[in-house]
């Protein structure tokens, strides 16, 4: 069942992104941009929100918040950008700086 929702927020992300000529942000869902677009103020998230949360309201409630959420979470976790690389002894070495 993970695999099956994997697949269905990876289509949404590129669903997005194509809808949005790619000026979506890495990662971001149509739910959780709707979120953020309302938080602005912007009147395409207070039109689209409370359409996407009707949609999500048999298995979620507040659907795009936690969308949202769990978006900022994701990117909390992925702030570091780094690369493995082998020393002369094979050893692994982690290198990489806070973004």
């Amino acid at each position: 069942m993970k695999r099956i929702f994997n697949v269905f927020v990876a289509l949404d992300i590129f669903l997005f992104a194509l809808v949005t000529l790619g000026g979506s942000k890495r990662n971001e869902t149509a739910s959780s941009a709707a979120w953020s677009l309302e938080l602005d103020g912007r009147w395409q998230g207070r039109l689209l929100r409370p359409i996407i949360d009707w949609m999500f309201s048999p298995f979620e409630s507040d659907h795009s918040r936690k969308s949202w959420e769990n978006e900022q979470l994701q990117g909390a976790r992925n702030d570091v950008f780094y690369s493995v690389v082998l020393d002369s002894n094979g050893n692994a070495e982690e290198t990489g700086a806070r973004s």
